[in-house]
């Protein structure tokens, strides 16, 4: 509940930034694509892509992260603010010495990106995630939750889409963590 009130507070003040952009006298950003034509039509606002990650040898982890995004049509939010939602699954598997470690990870997530400038984005995203717990004897499975802040540059390559790099901060982070070794982390995206 903690973690909602957070993601809802900064959603609060993300679009009101955007709607006192203009009487500020700032430049106003649209989506750097043909996006949207005022009015259009849910699909043509939706977006679809995520996040693949592979890394081979000795650990080897597999990662997919489809998502869908959402950009809605108010006219303060100047077709620069996206919601979405998305999946994760990590397959994650390591030989050592004294023992085997092989674990499935997965859950969703939502979040929001809204475009600061052309190709500079704002980020948040509230993440839950089903981990087995290697710390305990039992490796009973844990619900790991995640609230990710920070930004990225998006790259277009086309009317709809783009690539992104992302940098975000776990706010939730503790050293116990059973996913993530570190709060930071870095994405690298498409949208199409």
């Amino acid at each position: 509940m903690k973690y909602f009130v957070i993601l809802s507070f900064s959603l609060a003040i993300v679009t009101q930034a955007i709607a006192i952009q203009p009487k500020l006298g700032l430049k106003c950003y649209s989506m750097p694509f043909k996006l949207m034509a005022k009015g259009g039509s849910i699909s043509d606002r939706l977006q679809f892509g995520g996040n693949i990650g592979l890394q081979l040898g000795n650990p080897t982890t597999v990662l997919v992260s489809p998502s869908i995004g959402y950009v809605p049509s108010a006219e303060w939010f100047d077709d620069r603010l996206m919601y979405g939602l998305g999946i994760t699954y990590i397959y994650s598997k390591a030989t050592y010495s004294d023992y085997n470690y092989e674990s499935n990870i997965f859950g969703g997530r939502v979040f929001s990106r809204v475009l600061v400038t052309e190709n500079i984005f704002g980020y948040s995203e509230l993440e839950f995630l089903n981990a087995p717990n290697y710390y305990i004897q039992d490796r009973s499975r844990e619900w790991v939750t995640s609230f990710f802040v920070g930004g990225g540059y998006l790259m277009p390559f086309s009317d709809k889409g783009g690539v992104s790099i992302t940098v975000l901060y776990n706010l939730a982070w503790t050293p116990n963590n059973i996913i993530y070794s570190s709060p930071w982390n870095i994405r690298f995206g498409v949208m199409f």
